[in-house]
């Protein structure tokens, strides 16, 4: 097994020494591509209960366009910085878009209503 186990390994690319690492990277990729996959089918049913079927269209163009747009600007940062400091700002900015899709609407609602 563990001979097996060495040559998954040594044909992913994986130095002696960095298994443990790998392992621990494969599994949370693992649990994060699950968790996401049972968010997406409740956040599915819920985009077409409130917007219907007939909105789906111009969701995926706009997904197209940010997603080619966000893609330039990955390509033109990743060029100027080096790779460690390129990966700290896009894990930043990941749990910086994490942490307000998780507590933004909570402190929305709890903010005063404006009077006018």
């Amino acid at each position: 097994m563990k001979k097996k186990l060495r040559d998954i390994a040594a044909a992913m690319g994986v130095r002696p020494g960095e298994g443990r690492l790998a392992g621990t990277f494969m599994l949370y990729s693992f649990l994060l591509g699950l968790s996401a996959s049972i968010i997406d089918v409740g956040s599915y049913a819920l985009f077409l209960s409130s917007f219907g079927a007939n909105s789906l269209p111009w969701v995926y163009i706009g997904v197209g366009v940010t997603l080619t747009a966000g893609s330039f600007i990955y390509a033109w940062l990743i060029e100027r910085m080096s790779f460690d400091r390129f990966l700290r700002g896009s894990s930043a900015a990941y749990w910086q878009r994490h942490w307000l899709a998780r507590w933004g609407p909570r402190i929305c609602s709890a903010l005063p209503a404006s009077s006018e």
